[in-house]
């Protein structure tokens, strides 16, 4: 019986202790390169009407509602839905035919913030590279879901780049 209650303590000990040692910011970045000119693919970016077309996590709700304000710099993207939560996503900031860069407000389930940049190069006559970099603070517990969070999110944003390739490839 002592065993067993030394090792409960042992493990809860561990379990309070252990978020010290993990990181606590997320990073995940992936990229795609795109049969476009760069001055075609920077332009979808900064319209969040286009981005709610590729958006991979429409697609896992789509019953989720979506409200887009403005486009460029401040237009924002209000979302709700049961698989996606609520939250906010605002352009921050644009440096034209380099990069966007998002401020995302979580609401629900879980709050939190976040930050995405996209940002193309020219990587050929009409080739552009889309890199789509995404980081996140964690609180101390959560550094834990920082462990999963690659298994988690790349294969999103994958699926995202790759909606994305064929929506500016499509001509649409």
């Amino acid at each position: 019986m002592r065993t067993a209650m030394y090792f409960l303590v042992a493990l809860l000990l561990v379990l309070l202790i252990a978020p010290v040692l993990l990181p606590a910011q997320y990073q995940l970045t992936r990229s795609i390169e795109i049969n476009a000119p760069l001055s075609v693919v920077h332009a979808k970016l900064t319209d969040l009407n286009e981005f709610a077309k590729w958006n991979p996590f429409r697609e896992d709700d789509p019953s989720s509602k979506v409200e887009v304000s403005g486009t460029g710099l401040g237009s924002t993207m209000v979302w709700a839905g049961e698989k996606t939560g609520q939250g906010k996503l605002t352009i921050v900031n644009i440096v034209p035919e380099k990069s966007v860069e998002i401020e995302m407000i979580f609401l629900k389930p879980v709050q939190g913030e976040a930050r995405a940049l996209w940002t193309v190069a020219a990587t050929g006559e009409s080739v552009t590279t889309l890199t789509w970099s995404y980081e996140q603070r964690l609180s101390y517990f959560k550094r834990y879901f920082g462990l999963i969070m690659d298994f988690m999110m790349s294969p999103t944003f994958d699926k995202g780049l790759k909606n994305f390739k064929a929506l500016v490839e499509a001509g649409k």
